[in-house]
């Protein structure tokens, strides 16, 4: 995998994490989560505008870190789910577990005015 797999950067004082593939490779995804939780990261957008796919592995990447982030006090917003990967969360029962949003902005506005405990209803 190539080590520009996942962009990484800072707008408006929450981090930012940019898949540029597919999410279907065991543990990537949440690890690459997990290590920002490590450094301190509180609040996250998980821009998914570059994925337009995913399969079981990649829906299972997703929640895992949604996991790993929220058992960490970590707020995550998600934000531009393309069209197959929407319909194929929906089709799991899964889309809702997502506080997901339409554009980086919104998404990012949510982090960065959410508590921790809004994040969890």
């Amino acid at each position: 995998m190539p080590d520009n797999y996942i962009k990484e950067y800072m707008f408006d004082d929450v981090l930012v994490l940019e898949p540029q593939d597919v999410l279907n490779h065991p543990s990537l995804w949440s690890n690459a989560v997990e290590k920002h939780i490590e450094r301190g990261v509180k609040r996250m957008v998980w821009d998914l505008r570059n994925v337009h796919y995913v399969n079981s592995t990649g829906a299972g990447e997703l929640v895992r870190a949604y996991t790993i982030a929220l058992k960490n006090g970590c707020i995550v917003a998600v934000a531009n789910f393309q069209q197959l990967v929407e319909d194929f969360l929906a089709i799991a029962k899964l889309l809702s577990v997502f506080d997901a949003y339409d554009s980086l902005e919104e998404a990012v506005r949510a982090a960065k005015t959410k508590s921790f405990r809004e994040s969890l209803a």
